[in-house]
């Protein structure tokens, strides 16, 4: 409503087919989409091309061998009362925000809620105005980049001015692991794969073989029970441990895959014990009195 306001700024996010996200992202610059109880692989797949940008090619209509090519780079907001982040590669392109309930004795009707951002609406859109000037104008460098490497360096510089910028990375990397936890203990071939390697220290061996010990591990061996979203196959849960590498490094499990004749093998050892802090609520004390319109 501050920068790109429409007809419909809160939606339902597409499910059937992922393409209709950039037919949504050809009419809004900012994506929000409202109460997401899931998101399928191919969601989660579609958002991580929409964030750092996407090509989209498409027949076009009524000939035979002409496209209609348009490439999209958008901010998608979701909101949720779950967790919906499950997929490693969606959560290094996200950043949570725990938001606190409202007492309901501090609950406000919209009429009021509505009204007060009508009044301050000039000047907060001012204050982002000047957060996008300083980061554009800064030059300043950082020495390790996530996978959003220009998001992180132009929010680090626009918020250099005040002093926020350090408190930002620190905010953003407890929501990037944070978010890893809660995909891995959600996963339960992954969260029984941790649970395998902290109990053994190590585990090498091809797919195959590391799934046949998960399941004698928790005792599905020799029958037919499978919990839903269990790996079908080896390959599938082959596929499911490289989707989930860099999740298992933020837990302190190093994989490593060796190609060999007979096929892919992994070696999943210890590397360290991470410690994962809760995310809590980003910047409540630090933003409270600044002035964005000041710089200070």
């Amino acid at each position: 409503m501050l920068v790109d306001p429409g007809r419909a700024p809160l939606r339902a996010i597409p499910k059937r087919d992922p393409k209709d996200l950039m037919v949504a992202a050809r009419w809004s610059w900012i994506l929000a989409f409202d109460n997401i109880s899931e998101l399928s692989l191919d969601l989660s797949d579609t958002l991580c091309r929409l964030a750092t940008g996407e090509g989209f090619v498409a027949r076009r209509l009524f000939t035979d061998a002409e496209e209609e090519v348009a490439e999209y780079a958008r901010p998608v907001v979701l909101t949720s009362v779950v967790d919906p982040m499950t997929q490693p590669d969606l959560i290094d392109r996200s950043l949570a925000v725990s938001l606190v309930r409202v007492p309901e004795d501090e609950r406000k009707p919209e009429e009021e809620v509505w009204g007060e951002f009508t009044r301050l609406h000039s000047a907060i859109l001012g204050g982002l105005l000047n957060l996008v000037a300083w980061g554009l104008a800064s030059q300043e460098t950082l020495s390790h980049l996530p996978r959003m490497a220009d998001f992180t360096r132009f929010v680090y510089r626009a918020l250099s001015p005040l002093n926020l910028h350090h408190k930002f990375l620190a905010a953003y990397e407890r929501s990037r692991e944070a978010l890893e936890v809660t995909a891995v203990h959600e996963n339960q071939a992954i969260s029984t794969l941790v649970s395998l390697v902290q109990v053994r220290g190590s585990l090498e061996g091809f797919s195959q073989e590391i799934l046949e010990a998960l399941e004698e591990h928790v005792g599905y061996k020799g029958t037919k029970f499978r919990p839903k979203g269990w790996p079908s196959s080896p390959v599938a849960f082959g596929r499911l441990v490289q989707r989930f590498r860099s999740s298992l490094r933020a837990l302190g499990i190093e994989v490593e895959v060796r190609h060999t004749k007979e096929g892919r093998r992994f070696l999943l050892y210890l590397k360290r014990e991470e410690v994962v802090k809760s995310p809590g609520v980003i910047f409540e004390e630090e933003l409270e009195g600044a002035d964005l319109s000041k710089g200070g």
